[in-house]
């Protein structure tokens, strides 16, 4: 309850933004809280940034919603579409891995409202299916075209398939596209149930749940559509109380009613609820059994999710799909190819989510295989290939991939621009960054981070202070570029700006200044606590690794120890190296040999063959003799 306490706060502030920064700051307060998750506050955010007309930080927000849904995609499309992006919206679109009524209609709107009449009807006429909605928004099109003989005819069709209704146009009246259109909209036949069903939906997906009520109670006449419509539409907006009120007056069950409850657990991350609903339906669809497959995946239960797969009576691709792409996440890459072996036929979907995979573990190999294999290749599968070829230093070979691309979005310009920029080639991309048609936050940051790594401090800032728009990786980026040139008060200043400028620190930021602070030594400890007082972190590993370096270095080997026999975590090679590499560990061979038998029993994959424990003993066995 406290939870959804919180989300409501949240949505109604973000709702109240009017400004960037403004929004920039509670985005960061989001993030660093208990919502870091939530995929409904993160869809308010692309829905806030579009408005703000801040395309690069809408799109920030979609790509860190780690389980997006179909309301997701056409809050990004028409967050490219009002700040004129339509080739990024169409991108994104044929992107999409699965389009419903409402998506196509979303697209079809942003070809209208930017007079692109000729693109609107080309693509519904490729509709597998249409509604009241699709013709509406068509005849707006044409009407504001001023093509009136084209409007006529279409009108005439939309009459002759016998679509309603008079009420489609109010309930999306908002949209001035449809202004011109409803004169011809009001004369067509009056609405029956299913328009009413399909204005429910619409309302629920602009988010008016008031409207969808009113609707709702005013029908005549009630079908199971209409009332697990209503149970979906308040789970989509995580109002499980008036959810359950419908679920509980429905007069019939179905597996879909079930689920709609089931997906508003999810959302709200109640899984123990959420396995009790699933496990009490008396019939299990794969829409139900796919969406705890992914929610199980999420919460890296993978043995619950491949039980679940496993005893599904009918796998579609889409829960095939979620299987793959559930092993993919978590690094999972042999069961990931099990499961695509498996399959009994492939989409584009699977082939590009088992590309990716071999993207993120760097088999070049296997991954160009696949990628030649393909019988349909798209943006995402050539982007995955161009990251594939940089993370193996192959640039040659994504540039050439790159270069052969029918189209690119803007994730194949920052991919191709993040190869170049970590090979430290300066002529390359810069030449890429010129080339872009837009320039985001994140091609300024890898320009940026490209500079700092090669030591071109002055060049660096010249590139944070130019940037339109800034994130907390730009700021992680500037702050790190300083604490590596060895000025930690200049890092100091910089992370006091980027909370004045409503972004908050967090444990990459916090670790960068401890890294510049750990060769002073004396002030690490103080700002170590003074961190946890300022921004409420949570230290990591290695941020107490840094500070027991840094007393190490200032000779404070008591307060080293004690900070060791005080971590939260159990200490690892590193730190107990960092203890024998103190000035005067040598007073104490004891000791020294103590730490250096820890550092050697504390050996992971991660330290093997660490060899400076080894070698400072031996220092200290020589010094002792």
């Amino acid at each position: 309850m406290n939870a959804l306490r919180g989300q409501d706060r949240f949505h109604k502030l973000l709702k109240e933004c009017k400004n960037y920064a403004d929004a920039k700051r509670l985005h960061a307060h989001i993030l660093h809280s208990d919502h870091c998750d939530n995929r409904f506050l993160a869809n308010t955010m692309i829905q806030v940034y579009g408005r703000l007309g801040s395309v690069e930080d809408a799109s920030q927000a979609f790509i860190g919603i780690r389980q997006l849904n179909l309301y997701s995609w056409s809050l990004m499309i028409h967050a490219y579409a009002q700040n004129g992006h339509l080739e990024s919206a169409r991108n994104m679109f044929d992107a999409m891995p699965k389009r419903d009524l409402v998506t196509f209609n979303a697209m079809i709107t942003v070809y209208a409202h930017h007079g692109n009449h000729v693109e609107a009807k080309e693509l519904f006429d490729s509709m597998p299916e249409r509604n009241v909605l699709s013709w509406i928004i068509l005849v707006a099109a044409f009407t504001q075209s001023g093509k009136m003989e084209d409007t006529i005819q279409v009108f005439n069709q939309a009459s002759s398939v016998n679509i309603t209704s008079r009420n489609t146009v109010s309930g999306v009246n908002h949209s001035r596209l449809l202004l011109e259109a409803k004169e011809v909209a009001v004369k067509m036949p009056e609405w029956n149930v299913v328009s009413c069903n399909e204005m429910i939906a619409v309302n629920a997906g602009i988010g008016h749940l008031d409207d969808v009520k009113n609707l709702f109670d005013w029908m005549p006449e009630k079908t199971l559509v209409s009332w697990n419509t209503m149970i979906q539409a308040y789970s989509d907006h995580r109002n499980l109380k008036e959810a359950y009120d419908v679920f509980n007056r429905i007069p019939e069950r179905d597996a879909i009613t079930f689920s709609a409850i089931l997906s508003g657990h999810v959302e709200t991350g109640e899984m123990d609820k959420a396995q009790s609903m699933f496990e009490s339906m008396p019939q299990k669809d794969t829409i139900s059994s796919t969406l705890m497959i992914r929610a199980l995946f999420h919460r890296s239960d993978t043995e619950s999710a491949k039980q679940i797969f496993d005893e599904m009576d009918g796998r579609d691709p889409i829960s095939w799909n979620a299987m793959l792409a559930g092993f993919t996440e978590k690094f999972h890459f042999q069961n990931a190819q099990q499961m695509f072996d498996r399959m009994p036929r492939w989409d584009v979907i699977s082939w590009n989510t088992l590309i990716t995979a071999y993207a993120e573990s760097g088999n070049l190999h296997t991954g160009k295989i696949l990628f030649e294999t393909m019988p349909h290749r798209d943006i995402v599968s050539h982007n995955a290939m161009v990251a594939l070829y940089s993370r193996n230093g192959q640039l040659e070979g994504a540039d050439a991939t790159f270069e052969n691309m029918p189209k690119w979005d803007d994730v194949s310009w920052n991919t191709i621009l993040q190869g170049y920029s970590s090979a430290g080639n300066i002529p390359r991309s810069h030449g890429i960054f010129q080339r872009m048609p837009e320039r985001g936050v994140v091609a300024w940051t890898c320009l940026l981070s490209m500079h700092a790594q090669l030591g071109h401090l002055d060049r660096a800032r010249e590139l944070f202070d130019a940037m339109p728009i800034k994130s907390i990786v730009s700021w992680n980026s500037i702050v790190a570029a300083y604490s590596q040139a060895g000025d930690p008060a200049s890092a100091i200043a910089l992370v006091e700006s980027m909370a004045l400028e409503g972004f908050r620190p967090d444990e990459i930021t916090l670790l960068s200044v401890l890294a510049a602070r750990g060769h002073a030594g004396e002030q690490g400890l103080r700002e170590f606590g003074l961190a946890i007082a300022a921004h409420g972190l949570a230290h990591s590993k290695n941020h107490y690794s840094c500070i027991i370096n840094a007393l190490a270095r200032a000779g404070r080997i008591r307060d080293a120890e004690e900070l060791i026999a005080a971590m939260p975590f159990a200490p690892d090679a590193e730190t107990w190296a960092a203890l024998l590499g103190a000035p005067n560990y040598h007073e104490s061979l004891e000791k020294a040999a103590m730490a250096a038998k820890n550092a050697m029993e504390a050996e992971s994959p991660l330290t093997r063959g660490l060899s400076a424990p080894y070698v400072m003993l031996s220092n200290l066995c020589c010094y002792e003799s």
